[in-house]
């Protein structure tokens, strides 16, 4: 893996040293005064703003000029976090490493070079005023694939700078920046300590050389209007697929479904269901030689702005049979065929259906017709219909309507236990896509001081 790092806040501890020198720069320049909380809460990268704000009027050329200067007289005092050295010998062994920086190239070399680390490096790049328009360059010049590139940095400008390259863009929070800063910048990686980069470095390292099935969770979220999501990622051949990634330890799977839906897209996954698991073995479609046993899951989300890291070059939202036209990975493929095969259960009502019949024990009952409401309420799969939008697929309920009406009338019931009974019979027999019937019978002048009597009765299809 190429691992390219910024300098000031990353690797050097120097914090405290740029301070004082944009401190003195700003009064250099005119400026006012510069506390060291000010300077927390303002300095940016790019340094334009911060810069136009402080020194009006100044030129961002001679303020560089100024400080780089200043800077170069007090390198004596640069550091690195303790630790580094040693992470860096170590992780020069299997990886390319570079430094892109604001900082003048020379600087860092002279500071690395005191400290006998500049032979680890295979490119410093400085004066990377906006890093989003120097990473892509440095990549060009050395072929680093964007897949196996990490951008290393501690303020939000490295983690967009990573993002438009297309890398992974990784934050470390021991530098300029807090957690939750770098967190609203949506890093693929956050390292709170060395030790975090170098074990997410091995893991990675062990999966090119241990043959040993890999667990991934992902899967689709569905939109309110039935659409899915689905990425396009170079990792499968630039077709399409859906979200998702290793299970970490201790993870339980479907936990993990929620993570890397959110690290991939930005969204939030609810209602989460486990669909099938499935094996991918050197999958000719995967950019590497890998077994993964795939747990795939669906759930849903309010929807929001889909935010893709670096795995995916383009999102879409999708009905099921809208995906089967897109030009999908296999294992994508086989879990929409799968959806679409599953029964998608739906009910049908009809409320306060009016049957006037003969109904009841007493004399003046079987006499007198009297007015009965029925509520329907009947399962089926919705699958077809949605697809297709063809009601043969799907149940006519003024017909329900009508034989039920007349069904009623004819059979003259004494007991509406009875009606209720029969009457699931008969639409389960009639209707063969019905999986499930509820019939509510209602009297209304059953009780005086009721608005109405009523029985139900369930009955499910017995497959």
């Amino acid at each position: 893996m190429d691992l390219v790092f910024d300098w000031s806040g990353t690797l050097a501890d120097d914090e405290r040293l740029t301070f004082e020198l944009t401190r003195d720069c700003v009064a250099h320049f005119g400026g006012g005064s510069i506390d060291w909380e000010t300077y927390r809460a303002e300095f940016t990268i790019p340094v334009d703003g911060f810069y136009g704000k402080h020194c009006p009027g100044a030129a961002v050329a001679d303020i560089d000029r100024w400080f780089f200067g200043a800077y170069a007289e007090r390198l004596g005092e640069v550091r690195m976090f303790e630790g580094l050295p040693a992470v860096l010998t170590r992780l020069s062994r299997d990886h390319r490493l570079y430094v892109l920086s604001t900082l003048q190239g020379s600087l860092i070399t002279g500071a690395l070079g005191a400290m006998g680390l500049e032979a680890l490096f295979t490119e410093v790049v400085g004066g990377a005023f906006d890093k989003r328009d120097h990473l892509p360059a440095l990549l060009e010049r050395h072929g680093c694939d964007p897949m196996e590139t990490m951008f290393i940095g501690d303020t939000p400008h490295d983690v967009v700078a990573g993002q438009a390259a297309g890398v992974q863009a990784a934050a470390v929070t021991w530098g300029y920046t807090g957690a939750q800063p770098l967190r609203e910048a949506y890093p693929d990686h956050l390292f709170h300590e060395t030790a975090g980069l170098i074990h997410h470095l091995d893991v990675e390292a062990s999966l090119d050389v241990e043959d040993r099935p890999i667990v991934t969770s992902g899967g689709l979220v569905f939109r309110p209007d039935g659409r899915a999501l689905f990425i396009k990622t170079d990792k499968w051949c630039g077709k399409w697929g859906t979200p998702g990634g290793k299970v970490r330890g201790d993870e339980p799977m479907d936990d993990a479904f929620v993570r890397e839906v959110k690290e991939e897209t930005g969204l939030d996954a609810e209602d989460v269901e486990f669909v099938l698991a499935m094996d991918a073995i050197r999958h000719p479609e995967f950019y590497k030689p890998r077994h993964f046993l795939l747990l795939n899951f669906v759930g849903t989300t309010p929807g929001g702005e889909v935010r893709l890291n670096y795995e995916a070059s383009e999102a879409r939202w999708a009905t099921l049979d809208e995906a089967m036209e897109l030009d999908l990975n296999d294992p994508t493929r086989h879990l929409v065929s799968e959806l679409l095969e599953l029964p998608r259960e739906g009910t049908i009502k009809v409320a306060d259906l009016r049957v006037t019949c003969i109904v009841g024990i007493l004399p003046h009952e079987r006499e007198n017709e009297q007015d009965l409401l029925v509520d329907v309420e009947l399962g089926h799969d919705f699958g077809a219909p949605a697809a297709t939008e063809d009601v043969t697929t799907t149940v006519d309920y003024a017909e329900v309507s009508e034989v039920l009406t007349d069904w009623i009338r004819e059979r003259r019931f004494q007991l509406i236990e009875t009606m209720a009974v029969e009457g699931c019979d008969l639409i389960l027999d009639r209707w063969p896509g019905v999986t499930r019937v509820k019939l509510t019978i209602k009297k209304p002048d059953a009780v005086e001081a009721a608005a109405h009597t009523a029985v139900s009765f369930e009955k499910e299809r017995q497959v």
